[in-house]
């Protein structure tokens, strides 16, 4: 049975959507991590993990009768989990900078 869509590309907004959310958890898990990753590494790593699972889904779905394989799905996935990545360091960035204010006001204080 298929799903009615409510506007145009429906299915790649939701996909850009959910693999957002994938890379930006798993790159709150690196930021968090007890080891100390450079940002790269934690850029690289949560975009290619979302981004090799998308790819190997839209390749079992080419066995699956009611799926189908779309170059379409991977590039929305692919977005989705650049923009999650970006947000997680944009905002890592922003509350270290934060962080090292308030110390170096709490140190001027004293």
């Amino acid at each position: 049975m298929e799903t009615p869509e409510l506007f145009p590309y429906q299915d790649k907004i939701i996909h850009t959507f959910l693999y957002m959310l994938l890379a930006g958890i798993i790159a709150i898990g690196l930021v968090r991590a007890d080891e100390r990753h450079t940002l790269i590494k934690i850029g690289c790593i949560s975009v290619m993990v979302p981004f090799i699972y998308g790819i190997f889904i839209e390749i079992c779905q080419i066995f699956v009768p009611t799926r189908s394989f779309e170059l379409l799905d991977i590039f929305a996935n692919l977005c989705g989990a650049v923009i999650g990545t970006m947000v997680i360091l944009l905002l890592s960035l922003l509350f270290n900078k934060w962080i090292l204010r308030q110390r170096a006001f709490s140190k001027i204080k004293m």
